[in-house]
């Protein structure tokens, strides 16, 4: 019998579907090949909201932020579950613990460079008290990850460009909420007023603790007094 009639033959005893059953397997593992590996989409997906989630977070350890967007940092921290599942999944489900360090270390850097950097200061908030004869600034500091040891702050106010107002005050990081640590400092308000703010007229705080320094503009609608306001403010 010649060769292709053996041939033939073993391939006429072969079991019905064997050979769809070969073709599947391999269309099978092709397809498998472009969703895993260094190389797949779910890969290149994950490490582009990686790099998403990384530049959010940097930008929302601002404390000024934290504190005006409290539950902004929910945004990256989502991004980087997502993020992780697409690339734990790219490695077929392997490597669990070292992908999971990898990404905590890079959601916490940002959050951990703010605390390691010399301290810096931020204004966070202006309050009006409710008689309107003072404003108390919120300050938070950055840095000092052994404990603040500042003890006081230069105060300097200026209205429309001028200086109304300087003084040394006591001052200290000696308060705590759910932000972060931060002090406070009442100014009065009479003691600097010397018209009604406005937009090309501005009253602008600036503190200065230690190296470091920032400023807020007050609020116009804050600083808005009648003639009988100020003539009050003076007489008490």
């Amino acid at each position: 019998m010649s060769n292709g009639g053996l041939l033939q033959k073993a391939m006429d005893q072969q079991p019905d579907g064997e050979g769809e059953v070969t073709g599947a397997v391999v269309v099978a593992d092709v397809a498998s090949s472009d969703s895993s590996g260094f190389m797949s989409a779910p890969m290149k997906q994950g490490a582009g909201l990686t790099l998403v989630a990384l530049v959010l977070s940097w930008l929302l350890a601002n404390p000024t932020i934290q504190s005006e967007y409290a539950f902004a940092g929910l945004v990256p921290i989502l991004i980087f579950v997502w993020s992780f599942y697409l690339v734990w999944n790219a490695m077929g489900r392997k490597q669990t613990a070292v992908i999971a360090v990898v990404y905590i270390l890079l959601a916490a850097s940002p959050y951990a460079a703010m605390s390691l950097s010399s301290g810096e200061i931020t204004i966070t908030d202006a309050d009006l008290s409710d008689d309107s004869t003072q404003i108390t600034l919120k300050i938070r500091e950055s840095g000092a990850i052994f404990g603040s040891s500042v003890d006081s702050a230069d105060i300097t106010v200026t209205y429309d460009g001028s200086t109304t107002w300087e003084s040394t005050i006591p001052f200290a990081i000696d308060r705590e909420d759910g932000y972060g640590e931060y002090g406070l400092i009442s100014l009065t308000v009479s003691e600097w007023y010397q018209g009604n703010a406005g937009d090309d007229a501005p009253y602008l705080v600036t503190v200065n603790v230690d190296s470091s320094s920032d400023s807020l503009e007050l609020q116009s609608n804050h600083l808005q007094r009648t003639i009988d306001d100020v003539k009050s403010a003076t007489a008490g």
